[in-house]
């Protein structure tokens, strides 16, 4: 296999897209198709599983006239779904991601319509139905499409992300897979299920390429690699800003366990024709920045604990943000335009006369806490580095 050359990527530079997507459907009357779920994914208190065919989802609801909330009317369309089932027993509650990302969803709809565009970078895949193990007429014919002796259990239904193309899937194997390895990965039906976890906060290689096993589920893509591959690294770090500042003081939740993929952006609605703008040049083409698993997060206010508890959920979550870095160095600029868009963003979101009197300090007094942690860590490492 030829490795594609680094000119090659860098000079075909993807368009990342800037703009939240509403999905085009209600979530209150569904069927689920009866052809069999595969497992796509396995975490600490859940498994994910999908079909690639799309469920009809049908409205007889009428178009809401509410600021920034789009409603389908009689426009429903179909949508790729996944089953998240809290099988794990780890102890995280599905009750808190379905009642957080509604909460975002709520918030999502306070925005002015025309600040949709501009303010949001970034996407959440759309929460469906809530399953509770009692529902035994949603179950069945779910569980027909499952593994024999699977059960019920608490769930959730959400609308998937979707996976990375073929094409970019074979870029990576390509580059980032051992040689002796890239038929096996290629051939793997595991390796469609391909989303990518950008990580701004940290430069290294992929498990792969310290000895491990190749995979791209999930796959970590550090900073080092973001730069090799020609990928925009400063649009991810404004999106991340962004998410985060909507989080913290529109949404007020901490963002504990949050994780960010890049993926495709969502398919527009067949009525409103092709994308004029849309362009599939280059590795990863058009895509977006999506948020995902939110069963950890908890509420905050914007007081000097919520800020706390804030600060808290970014150094305990994978480091996707950027951190602070040396002076005049990649990490430096990287978190200076992060600490610019939330700053901004944190104000920008808001309605004129809606602004919450804290929120332009704590703001301000979460960076401040973010950038003595980080340089207390520093110190830190450099003392236990020195025994």
């Amino acid at each position: 296999m030829t490795q594609p050359s680094r000119l090659d990527l860098l000079f075909n530079r993807p368009r990342f897209n800037l703009a939240v997507q509403r999905p085009r459907f209600d979530t209150r009357h569904s069927v689920l198709a009866q052809r069999p779920l595969r497992k796509i994914g396995v975490g600490h208190c859940a498994t994910v599983w999908a079909n690639p065919y799309p469920v009809f989802y049908e409205d007889d609801s009428e178009e809401s006239s509410e600021a920034g909330v789009v409603q389908v009317g009689k426009k429903a369309k179909d949508v790729v779904v996944v089953v998240k089932k809290y099988d794990g027993g780890c102890g995280r509650s599905p009750t808190v991601d379905w009642a957080t990302q509604k909460r975002i969803e709520r918030a999502l709809g306070t925005v002015p319509k025309d600040r949709i565009q501009v303010y949001t970078r970034w996407n959440i895949p759309w929460c469906i139905e809530f399953l509770h193990p009692q529902d035994a007429e949603s179950w069945e014919p779910i569980l027909a499409c499952m593994p024999a002796r699977s059960t019920s259990c608490r769930a959730l239904i959400l609308e998937r992300i979707p996976s990375l193309s073929e094409a970019d899937r074979k870029v990576l194997i390509q580059i980032y897979c051992p040689r002796a390895m890239q038929d096996a990965a290629l051939a793997d039906v595991d390796n469609e299920d391909c989303l990518i976890r950008p990580y701004l906060g940290y430069r290294g290689r992929s498990p792969c390429q310290q000895g491990g096993t190749f995979s791209l589920r999930n796959f970590p893509l550090y900073l080092n690699q973001i730069e090799e591959l020609g990928l925009d690294k400063l649009s991810y770090a404004n999106a991340m800003a962004e998410a985060l500042a909507f989080l913290h003081w529109k949404a007020q939740v901490d963002g504990l366990g949050i994780e960010f993929v890049l993926a495709p952006q969502r398919e527009p609605p067949s009525d409103e024709g092709p994308d004029a703008t849309s362009s599939k040049k280059g590795f990863l083409g058009d895509h977006q920045l999506w948020i995902l698993d939110f069963e950890c997060c908890k509420p905050i206010l914007p007081t000097a604990e919520g800020v706390d508890k804030a600060v808290d959920a970014f150094f305990m979550n994978d480091p996707s943000f950027p951190r602070p870095g040396r002076p005049g160095t990649v990490d430096d600029i990287l978190w200076r335009l992060f600490t610019n868009t939330y700053l901004s963003k944190s104000l920008g979101l808001f309605r004129r006369g809606e602004l919450k009197p804290n929120v332009k300090e704590m703001s301000r007094l979460f960076i401040e806490k973010v950038v003595k942690r980080s340089m207390d860590l520093a110190l830190n490492t450099a003392a236990i580095m020195a025994e």
